[in-house]
């Protein structure tokens, strides 16, 4: 080290601009109005770095000349009379994303007859070179594809941002050994928009959180690249609408790394993955809630720095959450339930009608969401709604008879469909059996 820094000849940078990448650079600089003739042209990649020190080859204008026939022969320019130059609808998509020529030849290409699913795009953005090259990869090589494949079905279950007729057939493609990484991608965006923990996916896919993030946020990048690119191919889609339904939503799921119920409290408050499935799962789960819930409860979930941003995001929000005003039939019955957000022994406090109990903490977020609900539609709060997994009915049967116990005038009522709401007894009764 101490020859070559200290006592060393200075040598000149490496160029950026390699040979292999004229064709976006050319495009580029055509798409965004800086050259409209071939001249133009030649002359931006004559001021480079890569052209002064020889690495775009000899004769650059026959180079330059023979990439705008190819460019236009892809359909990405037109060239018009009198040399002037300009760039197609497609031409100006693939120049604005930052995706190859190449990854852009492969997404026309693969534009079936009707508007792909969100799920396809997904499974075509693990293929192309921007993931391939700009990640680490995901081999799993212990892992066979036909298990892989099974795992990707198991984490789709009901999702219909990512089901498609087409795409268990689309799947049996990346069997290959040499697409097995991409079918692990595959898995791996799928899971993290799920909201699973990112420890389980560290341990299984062997990379660390920030490798996670990195990786989540470039496929965000590509796939809102596939979306302007089918946007420009297929006829402009009506004003606000997208030009694939619900693609929208995967990009945010994977830019948070969260499911579509915690994702307004993701947007809102830019918290930690982990920290946004804390607030839900202790029964925050809308804007509502989290503008509306105490700073002991939101204390006892989440660590000093995030409750300090949640009192960030309140001042910055409050004029337009205020204007929330649950609708609320008996105003007295607000004040009957609070949570104070004490834990002693792992269980958290709640006091109804003046006296206090202590839940463990799953009976604790079942309370809430079923307490949010009464004071603000007074409707029934469906079982997926409270909690995730088959044993629900189990928790509810609990919680009831710590509440028949305690002699607490509350009952839990079901509406025979799987859908529970909490109904409110007399605070006299109490004293009555007493």
């Amino acid at each position: 080290l101490w020859d070559k820094y200290i006592y060393g000849q200075s040598e000149d940078p490496i160029p950026g601009l390699l040979i292999e990448q004229l064709p976006e650079y050319v495009l580029r600089a055509i798409s965004c109005g800086a050259a409209g003739k071939p001249d133009e042209v030649e002359a931006i990649c004559r001021r480079s770095y890569a052209a002064s020190f020889g690495a775009l080859g000899a004769d650059l204008q026959a180079r330059v000349n023979e990439l705008l026939l190819y460019l236009e022969k892809c359909g990405f320019i037109v060239i018009k009379s009198w040399g002037k130059i300009e760039a197609t609808r497609y031409g100006q998509a693939t120049g604005a994303t930052g995706l190859s020529i190449k990854s852009a030849l492969e997404i026309r290409e693969w534009i079936p007859a009707k508007t792909p699913s969100p799920s396809e795009c997904l499974l075509l953005a693990v293929k192309l070179s921007e993931w391939t090259c700009e990640t680490t990869g995901y081999y799993l090589g212990n892992i066979p594809s036909d298990a892989l494949v099974i795992r990707i079905q198991g984490a789709l279950g009901g999702d219909e941002n990512y089901l498609a007729p087409e795409l268990f057939r689309s799947m049996q493609d990346y069997r290959d050994q040499n697409l097995k990484p991409s079918l692990a991608a595959f898995l791996f965006a799928i899971e993290w928009c799920s909201g699973k923990p990112t420890q389980t996916l560290e341990a299984f896919f062997q990379k660390g959180a920030g490798g996670l993030k990195r990786d989540s946020s470039a496929l965000c990048w590509i796939l809102r690249g596939i979306e302007r690119i089918i946007r420009a191919i297929n006829s402009p889609a009506p004003a606000g609408a997208e030009a694939i339904q619900g693609l929208g939503i995967l990009i945010e799921r994977m830019q948070y790394g969260v499911d579509s119920r915690m994702l307004s409290l993701a947007k809102a408050t830019g918290l930690d993955r982990e920290f946004i499935k804390r607030l839900y799962d202790g029964g925050i789960v809308s804007l509502e809630h989290l503008y509306q819930a105490d700073l002991s409860i939101l204390g006892s979930l989440l660590p000093k720095t995030a409750v300090a941003r949640i009192e960030k995001w309140r001042k910055t929000y409050a004029s337009e959450i205020c204007a929330y005003q649950p609708p609320v039939s008996d105003n007295a019955s607000v004040h009957r339930i609070k949570f104070t957000g004490n834990i002693d022994k792992l269980r958290n406090e709640v006091i109804i009608d003046g006296r206090s109990i202590y839940l463990q903490g799953r009976l604790y977020a079942y309370l809430q969401k079923l307490w949010w609900e009464y004071i603000g539609n007074g409707g029934f709060v469906h079982k997926d709604a409270l909690d995730a997994g088959p044993n629900q009915a189990k928790y509810i049967s609990r919680l009831r008879r710590i509440l028949r116990e305690q002699e607490i005038p509350v009952e839990i009522i079901s509406d025979g469909h799987s859908g529970y709401a909490l109904k409110m007894g007399d605070i006299t009764s109490l004293t009555d059996r007493q």
